[in-house]
C-alpha cells in the first residue's frame, strides 16, 4: 500500500499540472525505487490519493519521502526527503500546502497517526514572484458561500495561470487545502487582469491588482488587500467563546470589551443565509439574540466588526 501527497507548484499554468513537490509514503522495500520515482514525476494531478503496490494485504512500514520537480523541461523529480527533514515522518497519510507565516510562499503541513502533525515551514529561497486571493461566493446567486467550484485565471507577461477552488483538493484521509489560491508566477512582475468565473456562469474582470499581493475578493464589491490575521488576546482584540442555540434564542460567549458594532450572520449548511443581527455594544461575557425558530441540523454562524471576523458551528436538537 502506498500513500501519496503533492503541494502546488510556484510556478505551473495549472491547477492541475505536474506538482512541483511531492510527499510519497511506500513500503520500506519499495521505497526510493527507480520505478517509484518515474511514476511521481508523470503524475498529471495535485492532491493526495493511495494506490496498493503489494497487492497482499500486508501492513509494512510506511515513511514518507519527499520528491522535488526540478522544473523544465521534463520536470524530473529528485528525492529531497532527508535534506528536508521528512524523513522521520511514519504512515503520512495526509498533508496539505498553505502559507501559514504569510511570507508568499507555501509551507507543508503532514498529518501522521504515528507522529501527530507537523509543520514543515518553507525556507527555500525565492525563485520567482507569487499573487494569492480568496473569493467569497453568493448563495443568492448560486454560488456556494466560500466559492467552491469556482475558477481564477490570472494574465500578466504574456501568460495565462489557472487555479480552482475544489473544496475537496486535499485528498482523501480528511484534507483540505486553504481556500486561498496561490500562484507562482515566476519572472511575471505585473498583472495585465485577473479573471474570476463563478459556478452560475457569470465571469468578473479586475485590472487593478498587484503581484506579490494576496487579496479578498466578494462576489461584488471592490478586492480588499489581505492582511496577516490579528492576534488573539491582545489588547483591543476579540474572539467567540463558544454558541448554544435555545428556544429561538441564540447565546454566544465573548471575550472582548472593546467591540463595538458586532454584526451576526447566520446561515444553514448549505450556504444560505437565514437571518442577520447587530449589536451596537455587545457585552464581554455572555449575550443572547433572538433569531427565527430553527429546524433540527447543524447551521453556521458568522460574527463580523470592523477589527476581524469569526464563524462559529451551533446544532439544534429537537
Amino acid at each position: 500500500l502506498a500513500a501519496l501527497f503533492a503541494v502546488g507548484p510556484p510556478a505551473s499554468a495549472s491547477h492541475v499540472g505536474t506538482p512541483s513537490c511531492q510527499l510519497y509514503g511506500v513500503g520500506e522495500e519499495a521505497a526510493g525505487s527507480s520505478a517509484a520515482g518515474t511514476y511521481l514525476s508523470e503524475l498529471p494531478f495535485m492532491g493526495a490519493t493511495r494506490a496498493e503496490v503489494r497487492d497482499d494485504g500486508g501492513e509494512p512500514r510506511r515513511r514518507g519521502h519527499l520528491y522535488m520537480s526540478q522544473g523544465p523541461p521534463d520536470f524530473a523529480m529528485r528525492e529531497m526527503t532527508w535534506q528536508y527533514g521528512t524523513h522521520g515522518i511514519h504512515g503520512p497519510w495526509s498533508s496539505v500546502r498553505t502559507d501559514y507565516d504569510w511570507d508568499g510562499d507555501l509551507d507543508l503541513l503532514i498529518c501522521s497517526s504515528h507522529v501527530g502533525v507537523r509543520l514543515f515551514r518553507n525556507d527555500l529561497p525565492r525563485a520567482g514572484n507569487w499573487f494569492g486571493v480568496r473569493i467569497a461566493g453568493s448563495p443568492e446567486n448560486n454560488i456556494p458561500l466560500d466559492g467552491y467550484g469556482s475558477k481564477v485565471r490570472v494574465y500578466g507577461g504574456g501568460q495565462m495561470f489557472t487555479r480552482e477552488l475544489a473544496g475537496g483538493a486535499g485528498g482523501d484521509r480528511n484534507g483540505q487545502q486553504t481556500n486561498e489560491l496561490h500562484f507562482g508566477l515566476g519572472s511575471v512582475d505585473a498583472l495585465d487582469s485577473v479573471v474570476i468565473t463563478y459556478t452560475n456562469g457569470v465571469s468578473r474582470v479586475l485590472t487593478d491588482l498587484e503581484a506579490n499581493n494576496r487579496y479578498f475578493i466578494p462576489y461584488e464589491g471592490a478586492a480588499i488587500v489581505s492582511a496577516p490575521p490579528a492576534p488573539v488576546a491582545t489588547d483591543g482584540a476579540w474572539r467567540i467563546t463558544g454558541t448554544r442555540y435555545s428556544s429561538g434564542a441564540l447565546f454566544f460567549g465573548l471575550r472582548g470589551s472593546e467591540l463595538r458594532d458586532l454584526r451576526v450572520d447566520i446561515y444553514n449548511v448549505l450556504g444560505s443565509h437565514i437571518h442577520t443581527a447587530r449589536f451596537d455594544a455587545p457585552v464581554d461575557g455572555l449575550n443572547s439574540v433572538r433569531i427565527p425558530i430553527m429546524r433540527a441540523g447543524a447551521y453556521f454562524v458568522r460574527f463580523t466588526s470592523a477589527s476581524g471576523m469569526q464563524t462559529c458551528k451551533f446544532t439544534v436538537v429537537r
